[in-house]
């Protein structure tokens, strides 16, 4: 995948992000990027998202548990083209799984309807 002209340099960095996403293993993978404050790290991530048509969605620590997931659900929504209702914790759908447990239904729902984008 070509990098866009806006990253300068930093051609290891995407060889290692675009191989990690378009890697065929079809089971969901999570990915995990750290590094000092202020060095591109979301930048890179925001390119990369835009290039491959995907979403991206940062974590502010001092927004709140109940904030974050509103946003983060509202984010999610809007990518998928569905009402924000859907993936919202007062849908009232039920109360959300935390993780470790399984899904219920209305979660599972919620996911395939995401995934079909």
């Amino acid at each position: 995948m070509l990098k866009p002209p806006r990253l300068l340099a930093r051609d290891s960095e995407w060889s290692m992000l675009t191989e990690f996403v378009t890697h065929p293993d079809p089971r969901l993978r999570l990915g995990v990027l750290s590094g000092r404050r202020r060095v591109g790290k979301s930048y890179l991530l925001r390119a990369l998202a835009d290039t491959m048509d995907g979403l991206y969605v940062s974590a502010v620590a001092e927004e709140g548990t109940v904030a974050a997931r509103r946003r983060f659900a509202d984010d999610l929504a809007r990518y998928a083209g569905v009402s924000s209702g859907l993936f919202r914790d007062d849908a009232g759908l039920g109360v959300p799984p935390r993780f470790g447990d399984q899904p219920d239904h209305a979660t599972a729902r919620r996911l395939r309807t995401a995934g079909h984008r």
